[in-house]
């Protein structure tokens, strides 16, 4: 705060506003004194001492406003509570918006992992219905296909100079390589399966080994791989992976930025924004003036920020891996015998699934489905490691101004406490209310 001298016959004047606001500046002494001293008496009265033994005293020109800097006791609860509560409140915002769209998301790719894993698809499912000769002669494109992507990638493998087990590491140094020898892999298996078809399904015998290629089941093969690697990998590294290496934060928010702009632009928007039609600028975070206010505060919620984008996917697609087992384990507790009605009647392995399975096995596993979606606000404190300001960046901010250890992080743990047990609570409300009598076990209440 800056101090003005004003006044006639002797006073010394402080401006309004605590120093910030001029009006005028009249000085007894002249603009060229030079004070040594202030010494206040009170918030609004004080003496200053100048040069050539001058003695002024001030007048409370600054209405109520007070005189100086104020230093907070923060060893004082309320004060630290009023300085810190809109910080953490934010936070707490923050927090909830990533996990309510984290569940959501980690929610529909458990259950789409989960009917992957319960899929009774196999390869002889899908050729016995066709004539073996088809099949063999579908067998040939199938391994060239499968014997070029080889020829593909392995030029570009080797460009990047790996040697020994130093080969683990091409998804990183060249991913489509890698994809192309996956893809390459399992075109030159189905391809040499087919071309050896002759209509009996037989198993592979290697020595005292027998195998059944037939019996693979491709849909399971993708999802347990899905799932393996994301529980067998630290989630802060999957965090950091995905926003700071894959940026599909960055990518996401350019695609959502594009198409709003495209609905402005159909809306009639002519202004636009950094000199051309967007809606948004990112560098300036600047909407376009005529936008309407709507999509503006669509697009501010939902891609506004890189790092809540990259959260929500972290969250989301890890959660997934854990949600995709606990509801495999519900499908697989209802019994066979309805699954083998909806087919008799008509119904497609997916219809089935969606009218008659789901409904039950989603109902049995809301249990243990409530310890993963309270998990995984737990885990959300690890997106401060991408810079999104959730609960905990935001204490630790909050340490970082006030060295309140105490205050700061047991105000955060009652944060945590506040959205895991309403969301335990909801979870049991929805638990009872759709509870199937007979189904799954009851009692010790």
């Amino acid at each position: 705060t800056r101090l003005h001298l004003t006044g006639p016959d002797g006073y010394l004047a402080m401006s309004v506003n605590g120093g910030s606001i001029v009006s005028q500046q009249i000085n007894p002494l002249g603009n060229n004194s030079s004070f040594n001293d202030i010494a206040m008496i009170t918030n609004f009265v004080g003496v200053v001492v100048g040069e050539g033994g001058a003695i002024l005293w001030t007048d409370n020109a600054g209405g109520d406003e007070q005189v100086g800097f104020e230093v907070m006791n923060f060893n004082d609860f309320g004060e630290f509570v009023d300085y810190a509560k809109e910080t953490l409140f934010g936070g707490f915002l923050a927090t909830i918006k990533i996990v309510m769209f984290g569940i959501v998301l980690g929610f529909l790719l458990g259950v789409t992992l989960a009917m992957g894993k319960t899929s009774p698809v196999s390869l002889r499912n899908t050729v016995e219905r066709f004539d073996y000769k088809k099949v063999r002669y579908s067998g040939a494109p199938l391994l060239a296909i499968g014997l070029y992507m080889f020829y593909l990638a392995i030029p570009e493998i080797e460009a990047i100079g790996l040697d020994g087990i130093e080969h683990i590491f091409v998804p990183v140094g060249a991913p489509w390589a890698f994809a192309k020898i996956l893809l390459g892999i399992g075109l030159t298996f189905v391809g040499a399966m087919f071309l050896s078809h002759n209509g009996t399904f037989a198993k592979l015998k290697i020595r005292s080994l027998k195998f059944d290629p037939w019996r693979v089941r491709p849909l399971n093969n993708i999802a347990t791989v899905y799932t393996d690697f994301f529980r067998n990998t630290p989630l802060i590294v999957q965090f950091m992976f995905i926003h700071f290496g894959l940026q599909i934060g960055m990518h996401l928010q350019d695609a959502g930025t594009g198409l709003f702009s495209d609905i402005y632009i159909l809306l009639g928007g002519v202004e636009g924004v950094g000199g051309t039609l967007a809606i948004w600028e990112l560098r300036s975070g600047d909407y376009a003036t005529d936008a309407p206010d709507l999509l503006v505060s669509i697009h501010r919620f939902m891609f506004s920020d890189r790092a809540y984008l990259s959260a929500i996917c972290a969250l989301g697609l890890n959660s997934a891996a854990y949600q995709c087992e606990t509801i495999r384990g519900a499908i697989q507790a209802i019994p066979s015998a309805q699954m083998e009605a909806g087919r008799s009647i008509g119904l497609t392995y997916l219809q089935t699934m969606r009218r008659v399975i789901l409904p039950q096995a989603i109902r049995i596993c809301i249990p243990p489905m409530g310890n993963e979606m309270v998990n995984l606000v737990l885990n959300s404190s690890l997106a401060m490691v991408i810079g999104y300001a959730e609960l905990t960046r935001q204490g630790k901010l909050i340490t970082a101004l006030t060295f309140q250890m105490a205050y700061t992080w047991g105000m955060v743990l009652i944060s945590y406490f506040v959205i895991t047990w309403t969301l335990a609570l909801l979870l049991r409300r929805l638990e009872e209310k759709t509870r199937i009598p007979g189904l799954g076990m009851t009692g010790g209440e």
